[in-house]
């Protein structure tokens, strides 16, 4: 929306819009030189200034020339809010209280108004809230999200990505999946909507960029339902997947702490075991040592000679080392 068509939003019309633009960009204007510079009649470029000044937008300075000043934006706007709530606030104590009707299935087009139906939905939650949706529409309603957290209210979020919000029980969903059970493409999964709060009221649908978005939103008590088993079998879903992929993760990480404990022990031994390696055995009688020695004559492990080793033979009393004189 530009900027004219925002200000159309505030009460204006769209010629009463673009000469508050001119005002604000070109200063104090008489209704004359306002005609000229948009190119309209001097009788149009009047009127849309008095109807400026008759809606807060601008003010009428009557000096020699009579001239209009802009009343800044904020100002404008702030001012339009404030009495906007006093007229709801009116409304609310003067209309009478709406007729409950049967639980129906109400259709809401537009992303706008979906979003807003959203947003009042988590206004009025009491107790619980559970929504699943992506994290780039998460980011929409963080804040009212996490005003619920703050009450100490139970949000419950399943999205396609990594999200963090404390106090949030978040799931990590690969897919959404539509009310059928198929899964929905890639393309569609980003704008899929599914609310339910105080386990009573339920939105569900398409939040896309165009507005041709629909949600369907209904207090009936079937479709609460439907939502609510559809939620609680995907968060049971994902609940098993991570319980397996946890299984598998400690299965390949046995064998590892398997050969680390082994490492450990040959390092307190100072030695490690080979399985079918051949050794040769030395037996060192006045150092009461016994040795074994590898193919390439390494020492590979030493230990105190036993007492059956201890007798010696006619090859051990013979045996010269070569340092003899």
């Amino acid at each position: 929306m530009d900027n004219v068509e925002l200000l159309m939003s505030f009460g204006l019309t769209r010629q009463e819009a673009r000469v508050y633009v001119l005002l604000l960009g070109e200063g104090a204007l008489s209704g004359y030189e306002a005609a000229k510079r948009l190119g309209i009649s001097r009788s149009n470029a009047y009127a849309a200034l008095a109807g400026l000044v008759d809606k807060g937008a601008a003010y009428m300075a009557e000096e020699q020339a009579v001239q209009y000043h802009a009343v800044s934006i904020k100002e404008f706007c702030s001012n339009k809010l404030h009495y906007m709530e006093e007229l709801s606030e009116t409304l609310e104590r003067q209309i009478p209280k709406q007729k409950q009707e049967d639980a129906k299935y109400l259709t809401i087009r537009g992303r706008r108004h979906i979003e807003d139906k959203f947003r009042n939905m988590l206004k009025e939650t009491k107790e619980r809230v559970y929504l699943s949706v992506s994290a780039s529409v998460l980011d929409l309603f963080r804040e009212e999200l996490l005003g619920l957290v703050a009450q100490k209210k139970k949000v419950v979020l399943l999205t396609d990505e990594e999200y963090s919000m404390d106090g949030a029980i978040i799931y990590r969903t690969k897919k959404f999946e539509n009310l059928s059970g198929t899964a929905d493409c890639e393309g569609d999964a980003d704008g899929q909507l599914r609310l339910i709060t105080d386990s009573n009221y339920a939105l569900t649908g398409e939040l896309q960029d165009k507005e041709t978005s629909t949600c369907l939103y209904s207090a009936n008590p079937n479709l609460v339902r439907l939502l609510k088993d559809a939620l609680a079998n995907e968060i049971r879903l994902i609940e098993i997947e991570k319980k397996e992929a946890m299984e598998a993760f400690k299965a390949e990480l046995k064998p590892l702490n398997e050969r680390k404990q082994e490492l450990l022990e040959n390092i307190k031994k100072g030695s490690e075991y080979v399985e079918n390696e051949k050794c040769v055995k030395i037996l060192y009688h006045e150092e009461k040592m016994a040795g074994y020695y590898n193919k390439l004559g390494e020492l590979v492990y030493s230990r105190p000679i036993m007492p059956q080793e201890m007798q010696r033979t006619i090859f051990n009393i013979n045996r010269k080392t070569g340092t003899e004189s």
